[in-house]
């Protein structure tokens, strides 16, 4: 089974030694499988480390578990068992790829084709992203595999999924990112383009119009950041409630997306662009920035006003100030 989807996202908070479970909806995992609107002593626990598994006992004494026709968690034993046990396994980005109002999708047996209408997205429109672990820095070569565990491949230059469910070398694709969307590069060294039949074909010598896709990253409801000095958080500075990036706990930040751009928000107010390139937490409106996954598990934030690289710096600044990722202070 894949989750799949923004609803199967969850969050895990870290508060003084216990930890939180916090659904994409924001809400928090009581132990006894309420979800509530803030942190509690119902919804913190403690966190077992069982070889590779991890177990979660809560304030009363017992420990988590998912069973049932419903798979509805909460706290009902005082021993370990496999049904107390979890696994932490990593989680891809999950994507919609967009043009002319038809989104990707393979509903049509196991050709990919882009011809879903926008507005009618379901599992088969979503896409995950695994990424070629080995790539240099912004040469990521990514494969893409549908809800049912195919991945894509391509077969005379056509862009199919598999029927075994494996990934071979024509299942890897260079991304190049342009702003709110993407282009996808072959093994052929010709980019993916789209046919007027919604088919996706290899063949182009360079990506026009016809090759870009708008990238919606759809299972990131909400969003954590880190950075090499520390966490993300909002913080009291000069009068202004700016985002630093060397605090100890980082806030969560919900992220809008709106045809490949992304804004954050976080206590009713969206993050702002200031005039020194600095964020601040007090938008009244959404304030737009691309999102680049360039390695495994880090991304990029480019301000769509100025084109600028978001960068972390030491003293905690948060600033959109960079022309290109030269290396991880680029990278959240």
């Amino acid at each position: 089974v894949i989750p799949w989807g923004n609803d199967a996202l969850i969050n895990i908070g870290y508060h003084k030694g216990r930890y939180s479970l916090q659904a994409s909806n924001g809400k928090y995992l009581k132990h006894n499988g309420d979800l509530a609107d803030s942190v509690s002593e119902d919804s913190v626990f403690v966190l077992v480390i069982k070889e590779d598994n991890v177990a979660f006992k809560a304030s009363n004494g017992k420990y988590l578990q998912s069973t049932g026709s419903a798979g509805k968690a909460f706290a009902k034993t005082s021993e370990i068992t496999k049904n107390e046990l979890f696994s932490l396994e990593d989680s891809h980005p999950q994507v919609t790829l967009v043009q002319g109002g038809k989104m990707i999708t393979w509903k049509q047996g196991n050709d990919v084709k882009c011809i879903a209408p926008e507005n009618e997205k379901t599992d088969t429109e979503i896409w995950q992203m695994e990424i070629d672990r080995a790539a240099a820095n912004g040469q990521g070569r990514w494969s893409f595999r549908n809800n049912k565990g195919g991945y894509v491949t391509m077969k005379e230059n056509l862009m199919y999924t598999s029927e075994t469910l494996a990934r071979d070398e024509k299942s890897w694709l260079t991304i190049e990112w342009h702003g709110a969307q993407i282009a996808m590069k072959a093994d052929n060294g010709k980019y993916v383009s789209k046919k007027p039949n919604g088919s996706l074909k290899a063949d182009m010598d360079s990506p026009d119009d016809s090759c870009k896709f708008t990238f919606n990253l759809d299972n990131r409801p909400q969003l954590v950041l880190r950075s090499e000095f520390g966490y993300c958080g909002v913080k009291a500075v000069q009068g202004k409630n700016l985002i630093q990036c060397n605090v100890p706990t980082g806030d969560v930040f919900t992220l809008e997306v709106k045809d490949g751009q992304y804004a954050l928000k976080s206590g009713g107010a969206y993050a702002k662009l200031e005039s020194d390139g600095s964020v601040s937490m007090s938008g009244g409106s959404p304030e737009w920035f691309y999102v680049e996954l360039l390695v495994h598990t880090k991304l990029a934030l480019k301000a769509a006003a100025t084109g600028k690289y978001l960068s972390a710096e030491q003293t905690g600044g948060f600033k959109a100030s960079q022309n290109s990722v030269s290396g991880v202070n680029q990278l959240w």
